[in-house]
């Protein structure tokens, strides 16, 4: 290794280093209230992970270019306000130079690791896309008009029994609103999070769309499978 720092335990398995995988360090971090909008992220650079402190809903959307994000505008206490952060890896994050502590560096002079991060995270799962929510059972089957929630798939599972420092990243959230005339007909809704009070954490996709027939109308609902691959990660300390 001629660049980089390595650490390693009594079975000679690593532990850390910074060859294998760049640390993460949080470059802004805020609440969104509903309807609240995140702005100003770059989307080469960055990503955005979502967290809640109690059991609900975490549903919002990215513009078409992924620089803004904004929280569903729902007033029922199982949405309420998100805590968010925008996470870089650690070349892109600059140079550290404040503080005591140890910064360490690639071939190229970008950073790898610094002490001097906001905030260690760790990543405790990565959920490969198109593994949740292609089950498509519920209510029962995959296709319903009723209006009765459609269960999601478990993710992960918090064994710590808190949500705190708990937060998910699921790349781009969009959804997708088909209308015409003022009325809305359906959309397309692509990685929401379900927080249970189990602490288990459900993440489900939907396509919904309403038929209007001359004696009523029907509304389709059906699964959808993560479009992109989702981090569980945990903000240390």
């Amino acid at each position: 290794m001629a660049y980089g720092i390595e650490s390693f335990n009594g079975s000679n398995k690593i532990q850390f280093g910074t060859t294998v995988l760049e640390g993460l360090t949080i470059v802004a971090s805020s609440t969104a209230a509903p309807g609240g909008t995140v702005s100003g992220i770059d989307p080469t650079k960055e990503f955005l992970a979502f967290n809640r402190t109690t059991a609900g809903f975490i549903r919002g959307s990215h513009n078409a270019s992924g620089t803004s994000w904004t929280a569903e505008n729902n007033s029922s206490s199982n949405y309420g306000s998100i805590n968010w952060m925008k996470v870089r890896i650690a070349s892109q994050a600059g140079t550290q130079n404040t503080g005591y502590g140890i910064n360490v560096f690639k071939s190229d002079g970008s950073i790898s690791f610094s002490s001097n991060f906001s905030a260690g995270l760790d990543v405790k799962h990565v959920m490969e896309p198109g593994t949740l929510g292609s089950s498509q059972a519920q209510n029962p089957s995959p296709f319903t008009n009723t209006t009765a929630p459609m269960p999601a798939d478990i993710g992960y599972t918090i064994t710590d029994s808190t949500f705190a420092n708990y937060y998910f990243a699921p790349g781009l959230q969009l959804f997708d609103v088909t209308e015409s005339g003022g009325t809305v007909y359906g959309g397309i809704r692509q990685e929401t999070f379900k927080f249970n009070s189990n602490y288990t954490i459900g993440v489900e996709g939907l396509f919904s769309y309403t038929l209007f027939f001359g004696y009523g109308s029907s509304r389709i609902r059906q699964r959808q499978t993560n479009a992109s691959g989702i981090l569980v990660l945990k903000k240390r300390g």
